[in-house]
């Protein structure tokens, strides 16, 4: 359990700054993980306020306060926005945290009345900011209950060491996200180092006198990548001769590429300036992927791939 230390060396505290939702106990329990925000700084939520106002009576000078503050862990709740439909009648939304710099993903449970409906059918509705990429997501489900994963990647270009705050986002059983604080990692990135934090959740809900659990789980990969000053698009046939190459520079790259008959692989260059990498794109890949800066990260770009049938 986390516990707080504090020595109150003064009399009076200056308290300021935004006001936090603050939940009377911890995340209830029907209340679901559904994605992630990645932070370059801690995400302060904790209620100093509130909690100094409910131990003012039991702090006196120099007093050692040793108190749980599960209580005082607050949340910034994200706006959910109805962007339209699907083909098939389902809403489609979107969701943004205005108060917080960082870069999200998350999975929405929704039904066809609205958002999550814990006990009955539901559809999935994943939307994000950018600056993750390599999504990928897999369900697996049974009687006794499902089991979801999401993996994805952030990219940061610095030499040097870094650090990565995972900051878990739930969805509430009627419908509302937000977001907690979460741990940091940190480490050297190399180009072609990688770290990893895995972020868990499980939830046991009961209909009828029966028990179902769904867990889900979030693995979050920090990778070094280098931004693209140079791109180019080398094509090959199946005997691995060109077929056709295509340069271009930083504030030019195409948003799609209509490959060339006969062309089977893509070679995708790309250069800082220095470094050069390679990266091979086989038929039936969607995109070639380069990266821009923003801040200390990569924002992944991509380009269409349009095959010849």
């Amino acid at each position: 359990m986390k516990r707080l230390f504090l020595m109150l060396l003064a009399a009076s505290v200056l308290l300021s700054g935004c006001q936090l939702a603050r939940p009377e106990a911890q995340a209830p329990a029907k209340d679901r993980l559904a994605g992630v925000l990645v932070t370059t700084e801690h995400l302060d939520l904790f209620d100093m306020e509130a909690y100094l106002n409910d131990h003012i009576n039991d702090i006196g000078p120099g007093d050692h306060v040793v108190s749980d503050t599960a209580g005082y862990e607050g949340r910034i709740y994200g706006e959910l926005t109805q962007t339209g439909r699907h083909e098939d009648g389902a809403a489609k939304y979107e969701v943004s945290f205005p108060e917080v710099e960082g870069y999200f993903w998350v999975d929405l449970r929704c039904s066809a009345s609205g958002l999550w409906e814990p006990d009955g059918e539901y559809y999935w509705n994943s939307t994000g900011n950018g600056g993750l990429y390599d999504l990928k997501s897999g369900i697996s489900s049974t009687d006794r209950g499902e089991e979801s994963t999401l993996e994805l990647t952030v990219a940061y270009w610095q030499d040097g060491p870094v650090t990565m705050f995972c900051n878990p986002i739930y969805q509430t059983a009627d419908g509302k996200i937000y977001v907690t604080s979460g741990s940091g990692l940190s480490g050297d990135l190399a180009l072609g180092g990688k770290m990893t934090q895995t972020l868990t959740n499980t939830v046991t809900t009961t209909v009828d006198g029966e028990s179902r659990t769904d867990s889900t789980t979030v693995m979050v990969h920090a990778i070094h990548a280098l931004p693209t000053e140079e791109l180019r698009l080398v094509q090959l046939d199946e005997q691995y001769r060109i077929l056709a190459e295509n340069d271009y520079k930083k504030g030019s790259f195409p948003a799609s590429l209509n490959l060339e008959p006969g062309a089977v692989c893509l070679i995708v260059q790309t250069t800082d300036g220095q470094t050069t990498t390679r990266t091979l794109c086989q038929r039936g890949d969607e995109n070639a992927v380069y990266f821009t800066t923003q801040g200390s990260i990569c924002i992944p770009g991509s380009v269409e791939l349009n095959w010849s049938e």
